[in-house]
């Protein structure tokens, strides 16, 4: 995969996200290209604080894929920020995520481990 995040001459349909936190617990997401998934730990966001960690704001981030599939995550006014590779993000601004890189909301540290473009699997 280029370095932007980006990738070339496939056709798949979503762009399957994969991030951990400590051993054991992951979360995956499927999200189609142009659209964005919220994240938060209000009920209502789309990828809820499903670690039960301090820190995250109500209405945290967004995580959105590009219709050209660059994976992207924005700042959505959050508290205690949000960090990639310990670089803030600005607010509204949108970063490209790539595998190993690691992501702070607030107190959650999360690791991307996997950016498949493909149905999601039942292996995190």
């Amino acid at each position: 995969m280029p370095a932007s995040g980006r990738r070339e001459n496939l056709p798949p349909t979503a762009v399957r996200l994969c991030v951990h936190e400590g051993a054991g617990h992951g979360i995956e997401v499927l999200i189609p290209p142009g659209t964005a998934v919220e994240v938060g730990r209000g009920t209502d966001r789309q990828l809820p604080d499903a670690f039960g960690c301090l820190g995250v704001s109500r209405s945290h981030a967004s995580v959105g894929v590009d219709p050209d599939f660059g994976l992207w995550i924005r700042d959505d006014g959050s508290r205690r920020g949000t960090r990639v590779n310990a670089d803030r993000v600005r607010l509204g601004e949108k970063v490209f995520l790539r595998i190993g890189d690691t992501v702070a909301l607030g107190n959650l540290v999360l690791e991307v481990t996997s950016i498949a473009y493909s149905q999601p699997s039942a292996d995190c």
